[in-house]
């Protein structure tokens, strides 16, 4: 992995978060149509402010090397843990096979 794919990973992260604020954003519109809309807007406002300081705060944090190689090693035992997990479904699959014929086999 790149630091360009890191990059744009977050940028797409980023890019993701503003969409779904502006959907959060269509949807408390629509529910709150007869409300005062100053005060509407301005609580909007500060969402979509705090969504994308959010989003610009991951992404700050996943320049930090230290945040990488913590990612990095995450997803090194999320990929272990998940062949492990893989390995003793197989297994238990097998066992659990193996008993069945045993029992169909006179």
């Amino acid at each position: 992995m790149t630091t360009h794919d890191v990059k744009t990973a977050w940028s797409r992260v980023g890019d993701e978060l503003s969409g779904l604020g502006l959907k959060l954003k269509l949807h408390a519109e629509q529910e709150m149509g007869d409300d005062d809309p100053t005060e509407v807007k301005a609580a909007l406002k500060r969402l979509s402010d705090a969504i994308e300081d959010a989003a610009e705060a991951v992404g700050n944090a996943a320049k930090d090397p230290s945040v990488r190689e913590d990612i990095v090693d995450v997803g090194h035992s999320l990929a272990s843990a998940m062949g492990q997990t893989m390995s003793h479904a197989g297994q238990t699959m097998s066992r659990a096979g193996k008993e069945i014929r045993s029992k169909i086999k006179p």
